[in-house]
C-alpha cells in the first residue's frame, strides 16, 4: 500500500523543504520475518529500522517480496542509494528523506532492508 500527500509549500527558516511525503507499508507477513531475523548480514550493516536517526544510510539489500520491491524501486529505494533516516516509531516505523521527498515505511518493510553508514 502506498499513500501520497502533498504538502502545500511553506517557508520555515533554515529547514530543508520537502514537497511530497510517500508511505508504504504492509501487513505482516510472519514467514518473512522470521526469514529475515535469520539472515547473516556483515558487521557493519543493519536493518534501517535498527539505525540511528539522522543518519546518512546507503542501502544493500532489499528482502521483501516481489511487489514491495517493485514499490519501493519506483520510490528510488533499492540497493546503491543513499538516504537520510529522518525518525523512526519504538515499533520500527521509519520516515526517510530522498531528495525533497519523505517517504515513511512500515516496521514491517522497514526490517527487510539492509543499509550501511554512509557518513
Amino acid at each position: 500500500m502506498i499513500r501520497t500527500i502533498n504538502l502545500k509549500h511553506r517557508h520555515l527558516s533554515g529547514r530543508k523543504q520537502f514537497k511530497k511525503l510517500v508511505f508504504i507499508g504492509n501487513i505482516s507477513d510472519k514467514s518473512v520475518v522470521r526469514a529475515t531475523k535469520q539472515l547473516n548480514l556483515s558487521p557493519n550493516s543493519d536493518f534501517i529500522s535498527q539505525a540511528t536517526v539522522e543518519n546518512s544510510l546507503l542501502i544493500t539489500e532489499v528482502h521483501t517480496d516481489e511487489n514491495i520491491a517493485n514499490q519501493l524501486k519506483e520510490l528510488k529505494i533499492k540497493p546503491g542509494v543513499t538516504l537520510e533516516l529522518v525518525s523512526k516509531t519504538n515499533n520500527g516505523s521509519v520516515v526517510v528523506s530522498l531528495g525533497n521527498k519523505l517517504v515513511g515505511i512500515g516496521a514491517e518493510i522497514a526490517r527487510k532492508i539492509v543499509a550501511v553508514s554512509a557518513g
